[in-house]
């Protein structure tokens, strides 16, 4: 691959369009793709500072083609380069710089129940559990996280929220690419500590319509798309179905809960002029469980979660362009439980509770993007969101049991809460970008958040820097302030808590290296701490066992740091020449500590160590074979220790107490190994692709907690006994789409 100058251009990405495969030119401008039938083969040519070149390979049974393709320089808007460590990008084909994970990877990826979010968990510094769609970003949990889709905030964007959000609620199908950011991000996000997860949705890339059917073990799905007005406009419409009830047998449930769910996203587009365009989208989606043990015990539980937005792009010259966004959401949450024990062969209501709350919210915000020069831009934008809340929360818990036969423990609390908070958020930033010389970019930004419901301003300031030390080398850092406000629907009342309190503060220090080695391999390392004040105190299950009703659970447990702090480092490796093999592997190094009483303990699901590593065969054009390997630390544990109380001769009240340190134990290692076999089928009514999945293949019996039994003698003595709660063991699954 030359410029029109003659010179050869490193670094291109060039991707065999219908195959899946994506391979780099080398230093000297060179690419190869190995073990090709004959045919035709579109090839698309992308590289920033280029335009983005289409050509054609044509492959001769018994021959080595050779192409030599072309490529012209455009300008390239500052504004639009990739400045900020700890990004990763995710499903764009048609991105011009490094994927950390495409599309046919993530296809082939073994997935448990086909949700994108558990397959980002394989990136460097994220992490989650066999049972949640929710993961960490370098320790940083799902609400220290902004998720955005289309540049709209969403709120709790997870399917089966009484199962710790099992689901994501979006289908990876709609969407175009995922950008995420674990630090050291933009001054035009905020009110999150952790990192960002940006979702871009699909937009059709032609005059034909599209239509995608799919059914596995957890859902069916429906995506349609086509455009109008000669192109001019687009639409799409995506829908899932979910059902669970066939995992919940395959893993052993003897009495399965009953959960459903759904999603719909819809999108029309439309290019008013030249220079303006507007877009109308909505998300709709709904759960509901229902769970009946032997009349003992029982949930009702419903959420839903409705938005409505648009947005106008305005390119209002070649050097500014100025993005608006109108929006409304709603958000229901509805619970009502129960949970039965027994004393002297009678049962009682150990456990009743109602849960309703609701939260809304009107926003509008505007971003101004100038590129005054090649080497000179500035970002500006500012946003109001007007939001009401309702909390309507009851609960009563009765403790009682017959211990030894002869000894009787009683405790009952009550607690109630009916608020309903309302208030503004405004927020402003602005950045300035410039070019140093040939070879660094700088970036100064200030943001600045407003919550009334706190009545508390904060100031991040953030900076940026990229260096281009080679060719194929960057070398990029952050420093900058992250404030979290607490979020109107933040407020823990089912553990009494009824007050706002002022933001988190987390301190973000980055540096990393990434490097594309002879078009095949890349390397990336980067170095990150975190240092946290005035941490939030969180009510956390510290025992690992799953519980619908985690409020009234022995193991509900304050934990409430003074100051935190998280450093590590992260080392991924890369290699897909194009040929029949593509592999992909990550270590991260970490230490995750906080403060407690003056005292430092391990953070909640902190893991020194983790690695993962894909494997895949790409046998031909139909079959590819993949495996993925996954191993970290335990997580830390705490001891169950018990206080107890004499209410009167041999009648006493024993609770669980909370010791300091907190987390002086540790699960033992985790790790499991994932098989996905994967068949394309070519007809002339589309394609369909089916999968077999196997989830912990060698069914390792990895430990997620413990589960105490307390007994007490007639002297008051205590003893425990534990028992290990395991994830999930071997579990298999197949899918099938169809796209036509």
């Amino acid at each position: 691959v030359r410029a029109q100058n003659g010179s050869v251009i490193a670094g291109v990405r060039v991707l065999l369009e219908g195959t899946g495969r994506t391979v780099y030119t080398d230093e000297l401008g060179r690419f190869a793709f190995s073990n090709l039938t004959a045919g035709r083969y579109p090839l698309r040519l992308l590289r920033i500072g280029y335009r983005t070149v289409s050509d054609t390979l044509n492959v001769e049974r018994g021959a080595s083609p050779q192409i030599e393709c072309t490529m012209i320089p455009v300008p390239t808007q500052l504004s639009e380069m990739l400045i900020t460590p700890g990004a990763f990008q995710v499903l764009d084909q048609r991105a011009a710089s490094q994927q950390s994970m495409s599309r046919e990877a993530l296809n082939a990826t073994p997935q448990l129940v086909e949700d994108l979010f558990r397959s980002l968990n394989r990136l460097p510094g994220m992490s989650g559990s066999d049972f949640s769609a929710k993961f960490r970003i370098r320790n940083g949990g799902a609400d220290e996280q902004l998720v955005l889709l289309d540049g709209l905030e969403l709120i709790e964007p997870y399917h089966l929220k009484d199962f710790d959000g099992a689901l994501s609620m979006i289908d990876a199908d709609a969407l175009s690419r995922v950008n995420i950011n674990a630090g050291g991000f933009g001054v035009q996000w905020g009110n999150r500590m952790a990192g960002i997860v940006d979702l871009t949705s699909a937009t059709p890339s032609n005059a034909r319509s599209h239509t995608a059917l799919g059914l596995s073990l957890s859902n069916f799905r429906a995506r349609t798309e086509g455009s109008f007005k000669g192109a001019r406009g687009s639409w799409m419409l995506s829908a899932r179905r979910g059902y669970l009830d066939i995992v919940f047998k395959l893993v052993g449930e003897e009495d399965p809960p009953d959960p459903s769910y759904y999603d719909v996203f819809g999108k029309v587009q439309y290019q008013l002029s030249a220079r303006h365009t507007v877009a109308l989208r909505t998300l709709l989606a709904g759960d509901q469980l229902k769970f009946n043990d032997d009349n003992q015990s029982f949930i009702n539980s419903r959420y839903s979660n409705r938005y409505v937005w648009g947005t106008l792009t305005s390119q209002l010259s070649p050097s500014l362009r100025v993005t608006t966004l109108a929006s409304a959401a709603a958000h229901r949450w509805q619970r009502e439980g129960r949970e039965l024990d027994r004393f002297a062969n009678q049962f009682f209501n150990r456990l009743l509770l109602t849960d309703t709350r609701s939260l809304n919210n009107f926003a509008l915000k505007q971003d101004w993007t100038f590129d005054f020069t090649p080497r000179l831009s500035a970002i500006v934008g500012a946003s109001g969101r007007h939001e009401w809340a309702n909390y309507q929360y009851s609960r009563t818990m009765v403790d009682a049991g017959n211990l030894n036969g002869q000894v009787r423990l009683t405790d009952t609390t009550r607690l109630s809460a009916n608020i309903e908070p309302a208030g503004n958020q405004l927020n402003g930033y602005a950045a300035l970008r410039t070019r140093l010389g040939s070879h660094v970019t700088s970036e100064f930004g200030l943001r600045a958040d407003y919550q009334a419901w706190t009545s508390q301003t904060t100031v991040s300031p953030r900076f940026n820097i990229a260096i281009d030390a080679a060719s194929a080398t960057v070398i990029r850092g952050a420093w900058g302030y992250y404030h979290q406000g607490e979020g109107l629907h933040d407020l823990s009342v089912v553990d009494g808590d009824t007050t706002f309190v002022r933001s988190e503060l987390a301190e973000h220090r980055i540096i990393g290296l990434e490097r594309l080695w002879r078009g095949k391999w890349s390397t990336r390392v980067e170095a990150y701490q975190r240092l946290v004040r005035h941490p939030r105190a969180r009510y956390l299950n510290v025992d690992g066992n799953l519980n619908a009703l985690p409020e009234g659970a022995a193991d509900r447990t304050l934990i409430a740091p003074s100051s935190a702090s998280v450093r590590g480092l992260e080392l991924m490796a890369q290699y897909d020449g194009g040929g029949k093999w593509r592999a992909s592997s990550s270590y991260t190094l970490a230490d995750a500590r906080m403060v407690i009483e003056g005292v430092e303990t391990e953070r909640p699901f902190s893991e020194r160590h983790a690695l993962a590593s894909d494997v895949t065969w790409r046998a031909n054009r139909k079959w590819t074979i993949s495996t993925a390997f996954t191993a970290h630390s335990g997580w830390p544990t705490v001891p169950a220790t018990y206080s107890v109380q004499v209410a009167r001769p041999n009648v006493y009240i024993v609770r669980r107490t909370t010791p300091v340190p907190v987390f002086t134990g540790h699960l033992p290692t985790y790790w499991r190994l994932d098989l996905r076999v994967a068949r394309t089928f070519t007809t002339q009514r589309g394609v369909i692709r089916r999968y077999a999945d196997i989830f912990n293949a060698l069914n390792r019996q990895n430990v997620r907690g413990y589960d105490y039994d307390p007994s007490i003698s007639l002297s008051g003595t205590v003893a425990v006994r534990s028992f290990p709660e395991k994830f999930l063991g071997r579990l298999p699954s197949i899918g099938v789409s169809w796209e036509f």
